[in-house]
């Protein structure tokens, strides 16, 4: 306007601001070899009906080497590693311990001769970190004090794509089985007046697509089936998994689900999931099948 001065403000962009963001959320996968103390070296099989146990064993041991080397993060430490104070947002970024049973042929015993630590893409702990956390973890004999086995970090990855592991991401499968039975979400008290199987069954169906969404996953699902038995010839019955406290053996169950889009490993479903229960193989051939 006439007769008024004009006046120039200049102000600052805001400061941009940068986060990290996992497009593809590809995990991470360390594998670590069960091996004997001796010269040998050889591989330490250990029972599959005692995976919790051995899962919380190595889950314990492992974070409290870290929380000795590191104690300024020990409060992190616990909620990536046991799931201590964390939060719903957590739990995306929680190590997973995975003792692997032996598959991938008709006459695989089953028992654990490897540990897979999963390690997810957007975890706030170094991946260097973790694997030293992990590497020549030993059992110690209570009564001998000697050492029964070790945990040895190995490259060898190619027992992996029995679980749907694959390093090509092209890969992926549609049939997914368990190894070990996955602890469904079905509340005790519905347990306990469904005294029909038949009826337990169809809530326990219904628990896989909870169980699912519960790990993130959203495909289509063309069938689910549950059943107690094995689906393979060396397999063992859900009944074994059971610890009577927090694992229920009608909460228990072998699940087999056929989904309308390929999926890769891991994958691992139900409330056990971070104990070692739930471990799912794709299916591929009829043969592996009762």
């Amino acid at each position: 306007n006439q007769g008024k001065s004009l006046q120039t403000i200049i102000s600052r962009f805001p400061q941009s601001l940068f986060i990290p963001v996992a497009y593809d959320g590809y995990t991470r996968c360390k594998l670590f070899e069960i091996r004997t103390a001796d010269k040998k070296e050889s591989f330490q099989p250990l029972s599959t009906t005692k995976i919790t146990n051995l899962t919380v064993k190595i889950r314990d041991n492992s974070s409290s080497r870290l929380k000795s080397a590191i104690p300024e993060k020990s409060r992190l430490i616990d909620r990536i590693f046991i799931g201590r104070n964390s939060k719903k947002s957590d739990k995306y970024s929680r190590v997973r311990i995975m003792p692997l049973p032996s598959i991938g042929h008709d006459h695989a015993d089953h028992e654990i001769r490897r540990i897979l630590v999963d390690i997810p893409s957007n975890c706030p702990m170094g991946n260097d970190d973790i694997e030293w956390a992990f590497s020549g973890l030993t059992e110690v004999d209570n009564k001998t004090g000697e050492i029964v086995w070790n945990l040895v970090a190995t490259s060898d990855y190619k027992m992996l794509s029995h679980y749907g592991i694959y390093e090509d991401k092209k890969y992926g499968d549609k049939i997914w089985q368990t190894v070990t039975p996955a602890a469904l979400p079905i509340r005790n008290n519905l347990i306990r007046k469904l005294k029909d199987q038949r009826s337990l069954r169809k809530y326990a169906i219904l628990a896989v697509y909870q169980a699912l969404r519960h790990v993130g996953i959203h495909t289509t699902v063309e069938s689910v089936s549950v059943q107690r038995e094995p689906f393979s010839i060396n397999g063992i019955h859900a009944r074994y998994f059971s610890d009577n406290k927090r694992f229920m053996v009608n909460s228990l169950y072998h699940v087999k689900i056929v989904f309308s889009e390929k999926l890769r490993g891991p994958l691992v479903i139900g409330d056990g999931r971070y104990l070692g229960l739930g471990l799912m193989q794709p299916r591929r051939k009829a043969v592996d099948e009762q």
